[in-house]
């Protein structure tokens, strides 16, 4: 009877460590899936900022006869006396 029991324990925690195995995956899944549209969400940021004339992103924006500029802190002042 005994190792009939001790039998039952083993095949009941193999079936448990089964069942947690395949829901660990499906969790890591998940999160790789969560993962990968994160990173295209910020691939599309970065493409969509604009750029100063001197290369670094763009800070600020203004608007001067109907055309739009992009300049960072640094430059801001330049352009704005270029303009």
């Amino acid at each position: 009877m005994i190792p009939f029991l001790l039998f039952l324990g083993l095949v009941a925690g193999v079936i448990g460590l089964v069942v947690s195995l395949e829901l660990l995956e499906k969790q890591k899944q998940h999160y790789e899936q969560q993962i990968r549209e994160i990173k295209q969400q910020i691939n599309i940021a970065v493409i969509r900022t604009p750029n100063c004339l001197c290369g670094t992103p763009a800070t600020q924006q203004f608007e001067l006869e109907d055309k739009t500029y992009f300049a960072c802190n640094k430059c801001l002042a330049t352009q704005l006396e270029n303009v």
